[in-house]
């Protein structure tokens, strides 16, 4: 067990989104610590991601400088990421058999218990991933640029 592997081609692709998404989580969490008249940050770790958003959507914007200007525009665009989440963390890959002809062919994909129409292939969960590291990443660093500032204000 110790020397486990895995050759299924989804799990590095959800695995880097999941991991994308925790840093998101966590960089949510620490902003609103560093917000001076954000009166929540003991609290912030108990609210749910879309909430700790909507938080800072409502708070940010009060602020003039610049980097709080970018943090806004990289929440921005994790917050349009948010509903795939959902969807990876939630839900499993279904494998459709079906024939045609005389062959038997399988497809894949990421797919929603609740509604079937929803749904992701390998190539779009691989894009998505790369696509949720790079915003967690530019999220993550006009965060820090924040962090910087609250430090230096307020020591």
């Amino acid at each position: 067990m110790g020397n486990a592997r895995s050759d299924f081609p989804w799990d590095a692709p959800v695995g880097r989104f999941m991991l994308a998404f925790g840093s998101i989580e966590h960089t949510t969490i620490a902003l609103l610590g560093c917000l001076p008249d954000c009166r929540i940050p003991r609290n912030a770790s108990k609210l749910a991601l879309g909430q700790r958003i909507e938080i800072l959507k409502e708070v940010l914007p009060r602020y003039s400088a610049e980097e709080y200007r970018e943090a806004l525009l990289r929440l921005n665009v994790v917050a349009k990421l948010t509903s795939k989440r959902n969807l990876v963390a939630h839900n499993t890959v279904w494998f459709d058999i079906y024939q045609d002809g005389e062959k038997v062919l399988i497809t894949n994909h990421l797919m929603s218990a609740r509604d079937r129409s929803v749904r992701l292939s390998l190539a779009e969960m691989m894009t998505l991933a790369d696509e949720v590291h790079e915003a967690a990443r530019l999220f993550s660093e006009a965060s820090v640029q924040v962090m910087k500032n609250y430090l230096e204000s307020y020591g």
